[in-house]
């Protein structure tokens, strides 16, 4: 149970990037213990963070973790972009996309915690129509994968393991023929309900095999 709250609180942070510096301003800062937090997991949220930028995966980053009005952890590091050398602050403003994300992990984990759905519940115990899904060929990157899959389970789609993808095509690197089936199939439209979206989806192999990328 441990390890799921501090999942909802590593994704929670997310959530407050683009208002660290009005919440630094405004909240007192207190220490991690008076609230309720380990300084020594706030050192290690601090140290994986400052790894993805020393690996060039995050190029900077703000991080700021509260509870009950009380800061406990701000953290700023790297650049505001690659190309510049402009360094990340506590005002640095952001344009974040897919903020549904963090919001529907943390209602998953709240579900996690109440004990009405298991992070390895197979996705078709939900959604039917995702049971035997296909991967596509990964050699010759044809349409025609005929390979069964694994389920997709819920952790899957939480950590986005779950082999779908999106129908981008070039310039971006991995656009190919799954991402033209994605066009054809019209997964992008945005008049379609939830319903619609799955039956798509059921119709179209997985870019991956569930769990292995």
């Amino acid at each position: 149970m441990k390890r799921f709250k501090r999942l909802v609180i590593t994704v929670a942070i997310a959530t407050l990037l683009t208002s660290s510096y009005v919440w630094s301003a405004e909240l007192p800062h207190v220490s991690a213990a008076s609230v309720g937090f380990s300084s020594e997991r706030l050192a290690q949220l601090s140290s994986e963070l400052q790894s993805g930028g020393d690996a060039s995966e995050i190029p900077g980053y703000v991080a700021l973790v509260a509870r009950h009005g009380k800061i406990v952890f701000v953290d700023t590091r790297g650049k505001q972009d690659p190309n510049q050398d402009i360094v990340m602050s506590e005002d640095s403003i952001f344009r974040i996309y897919s903020m549904t994300k963090p919001i529907t992990s943390v209602a998953a984990m709240i579900l996690v915690e109440d004990g009405k759905i298991n992070l390895s519940d197979p996705v078709e115990m939900y959604l039917p129509e995702l049971s035997e899904l296909r991967v596509i060929g990964s050699e010759e990157r044809t349409p025609t994968g005929d390979t069964t899959t694994p389920s997709i389970t819920v952790l899957d789609l939480l950590r986005h393991t779950s082999g779908l993808t999106y129908g981008f095509l070039k310039p971006y690197p991995s656009g190919g023929p799954l991402e033209q089936m994605y066009l054809d199939e019209g997964v992008n439209d945005l008049e379609i309900d939830n319903a619609k979206l799955v039956t798509r989806l059921s119709n179209i192999p997985l870019k991956y095999e569930p769990g292995s990328t």
